[in-house]
């Protein structure tokens, strides 16, 4: 005995601690080894660590990178996995102890569009710190009472007879955009911009109350950012929930310390309560009936049959707070996305608004909602944008409670947690190709209308969830971005600052999708009544030019006609090329530089010819007949002295390397419009098709430009430097060469001043230089019988 009390140094009452520790160490073995090799789940393929403990997850959430990573984790699973099992993925994984994950994108329904409950996690209830709130509700008997005493509330037609408070709200929006940000120019950081709009828009619409966030100093509104902040701590509570239980113990001014955007949010919270408790106790309100229209939703829910536990004010609140938390990011997210993919591809962007500018030509008098969901380029442009948004990161768990699932060969055990992801939908190749690409034609016909293709697509269209437990807010969150950007972007021309796409991009897991850290999302912004025909008044199908151009335009037609009268009947400007080509104009890029171009940089060029050639087109469309309304600009061809100059695949181009006299490198004549303007190109080696109309020619080290009916030339290292601005002002000078607009080199109409065919004098396409464009067409239209 005495030996065993000195081997222990005296510490006898040791022995039960370290004969504790050593059973733990063996149960917690035996659990892990359970769970590998002997769990009902042990059949499903997945990495043994994650099997074993949750801890794997934990360390991919909190500390891997920064934080926020476990799906992607499980993505690299299931291609590691794929690889053994003979495919390019595993479908169904394991991805902990308890749960499987699968990535199947003919699934989805299956999983969460089946009859029968399904249930959430229970140990997710409290992640929010609102676990009475319809949405972090697990059981779904539960949730089943507590979705319905409030659906009515989001329905289409509630949505609808709110507009008009929607509408206010961004029209004030669109009042400080242009009073505060555009004289003097000024950054706006469009998120916050679309941050305080939405939470002002789901707060009045849901409680009838008005934060006043859009009236924050630049948009930096505080209440705004302590909403975005509470949800970086989600990880935490998830894995630990004590966290918030322990927080709502300690004196508030200690949590306001530790946290200063906190302060807001507790006085939220307490007007919610105390309008809950007020709500709950007013036995004098006359909601009690309940076919009276309720103006909030407090008032809905007392309205409701709900029984009396589902009525507290605790009850309350935590649902007001959970429906303020979900409406505001799913809006803010969509709308920010959309945003820069827009302004990111000038051609698209181009298209839309020419969509917008047709059906609102009065910028101020914006379409109902219901129509605005009509129009097909806008719908397209916002359903790319909401599969590109991924509303939810995380996967979305649900609880088999009525019996076992089959999903292929397995059979999953009834009460198994099972998860997918939509990010996976969203990028699903075989459904998606390029899924990264914000391509809005791939929900549009060759003809441009909403229809079959977009049908086909409909089943994967899962952005706010299926079956049951769908998204509550889906109809108020569509109207906001449908209003929304059809809203600014028909008032507003913006452009990219200090933007790139990693402040949109998915790079972790916040519960919903968060950017890289650091990179904040800005715009400059600038009020579109500056920009060409869109917002200055012309009617769009007549000749009426203003008053003060009368006299000038007259001037300028009149010299023509004594000058150049053999320009009158020629048939090779870029009003025939387009008649020809059947409404389309296809380009050769003469690359007459040393130095390489990348494949990248060749896409941005040929974006930026159509970008730039669409700001003439603009006063042609709807004008006189003129029977086209958009010009698509191809190009076809690149012609180099040395074709390794052409970085990246050429298989959508026709390469030339022949030189002209003057050693410049040149496009095959054969294919050329001005040789076979009989439109006969039998003889063009590249195939009728690749026919061009035109060649752009880039030349190395010049800094002017030249431009006839055959083509433009600029500078290469000019364009290329000034790829993706909003006006390259020497090559808007040289297209409207192309379209017979004099220079002005000698002479100039009375009356004028500055305009953009008088090089030098102007940046932009003015009213002026419209104008004559539309006058040239007007006098040659004819000659095409209209």
């Amino acid at each position: 005995m005495d030996l065993v009390i000195t081997f222990f140094g005296g510490h006898a009452s040791l022995i039960p601690l370290l004969t504790l520790s050593l059973l733990s160490v063996v149960l917690g073995l035996g659990v892990c080894i359970y769970r590998v090799y002997f769990s009902p789940l042990a059949k499903f393929p997945g990495p043994r660590l994650a099997a074993a403990t949750r801890w794997t997850e934990a360390y991919y959430e909190l500390l891997h990178g920064n934080g926020g990573q476990f799906s992607k984790a499980y993505a690299r699973w299931h291609e590691e996995y794929g690889e053994t099992a003979l495919a390019s993925i595993c479908p169904i994984i394991r991805i902990t102890p308890d749960e499987l994950h699968i990535r199947d994108s003919d699934f989805f329904d299956i999983l969460y569009a089946r009859s029968g409950p399904l249930d959430k996690l229970p140990r997710l209830q409290h992640r929010f710190n609102h676990p009475t709130a319809t949405l972090s509700t697990p059981k779904h008997s539960i949730w089943r009472i507590r979705r319905k005493a409030i659906d009515s509330f989001f329905t289409r037609r509630r949505v609808i007879n709110h507009m008009p408070m929607i509408s206010e709200l961004l029209d004030r929006v669109c009042e400080r955009m242009e009073t505060e940000f555009i004289a003097p120019a000024k950054e706006l950081n469009i998120e916050e911009m679309w941050g305080c709009w939405a939470s002002d828009v789901v707060i009045k619409y849901s409680f009838g109350g008005f934060r006043q966030c859009i009236e924050a100093p630049d948009f930096r509104s505080a209440f705004h950012r302590a909403l975005a902040n509470m949800i970086l701590m989600v990880h935490v509570v998830t894995q630990f929930p004590l966290v918030f239980t322990i927080m709502d113990m300690l004196p508030e001014r200690l949590v306001v310390w530790m946290e200063p955007t906190m302060e807001l949010i507790i006085g939220f919270n307490k007007e919610l309560a105390t309008q809950a408790a007020s709500a709950a106790q007013d036995s004098k309100v006359e909601i009690v009936n309940e076919r009276k229209e309720c103006n909030n939703v407090l008032n809905a829910m007392l309205a409701s049959d709900l029984p009396p536990a589902e009525r507290t004010p605790k009850r309350l609140q935590d649902e007001a707070f959970g429906l303020i938390g979900a409406g505001v990011e799913t809006a803010i997210r969509a709308l920010s996305v959309i945003t820069f993919h827009l302004l990111d591809d000038p051609q698209t962007l181009q298209r839309l608004q020419k969509e917008l500018d047709c059906v609102m030509p009065d910028p101020s008098n914006i379409l109902p909602i219901g129509e605005l969901y009509q129009l097909p380029y806008l719908k397209a442009c916002v359903e790319e944008g909401f599969r590109l948004t991924y509303a939810v990161a995380t996967r979305l768990v649900r609880v088999l409670s009525n019996g076992p699932l089959i999903y292929g060969n397995h059979v999953i055990p009834q009460g198994t947690p099972v998860g997918m992801d939509l990010f996976d939908i969203s990028h699903d190749e075989d459904i998606f190709p390029d899924s990264k690409v914000y391509r809005p034609d791939r929900w549009l016909d060759d003809d441009g209308t909403w229809n079959q293709k977009a049908t086909s697509l409909s089943k994967y269209r899962v952005w706010f969830g299926r079956g049951t437990r769908n998204c509550l807010g889906r109809e108020l969150a569509k109207a906001e971005v449908f209003h929304g950007i059809a809203t600014v972007f028909r008032r507003f021309e913006m452009k990219l600052h200090d933007t790139t796409q990693d402040s949109i991009d998915f790079h972790m897991d916040r519960f919903v999708p968060r950017p890289k850290p650091g990179t904040p999302e800005r715009y400059q912004s600038k009020h579109s009544s500056s920009i060409s025909a869109r917002d200055i008044g012309i009617p769009p199908n007549t000749w009426a030019p203003p008053p003060d151009l009368v006299a000038p335009l007259q001037q300028i037609w009149d010299r023509t006609v004594q000058m150049r009268p053999n320009d009158l009947t020629w048939k090779n400007w870029g009003y025939d090329q387009i008649m020809a080509n059947q409404g389309k104009v296809n380009y050769c890029v003469r690359w007459d530089s040393s130095a390489p171009v990348t494949e990248d940089q060749r896409s941005q060029i040929a974006r930026d010819l159509q970008t730039q050639h669409d700001k003439w087109m603009n006063w042609l469309y709807g004008f006189e007949g003129f029977p086209y309304t958009s010009v698509p600009i191809n190009v076809v061809g690149w012609a180099v002295r040395d074709p390794a100059l052409l970085q990246g695949s050429t298989s959508t181009i026709q390469v030339y390397t022949t030189v002209d006299q003057s050693g410049v490198p040149e496009c095959d004549e054969r294919c050329g419009r001005e040789s076979h303007m009989d439109d006969d190109y039998s003889q063009c080696p590249a195939g009728p098709d690749r026919h061009y109309d035109r060649w752009l020619q880039l030349t190395q080290g010049i800094t002017d430009g030249f431009g006839e009916y055959r083509g433009e030339q600029v500078g290469a290292e000019y364009l290329v430097q000034n790829l993706n601005e909003a006006d390259v002002t020497i090559l808007l000078h040289e297209i409207g060469h192309t379209y017979a607009l004099d220079d002005f080199l000698d002479w100039q109409p009375a009356g004028t001043t500055n305009f953009l065919m008088k090089a030098g004098s102007a940046k932009q396409i003015t009213d002026l230089d419209g104008w004559m464009m539309r006058d040239w067409w007007r006098h040659i239209k004819d000659r095409y019988g209209l």
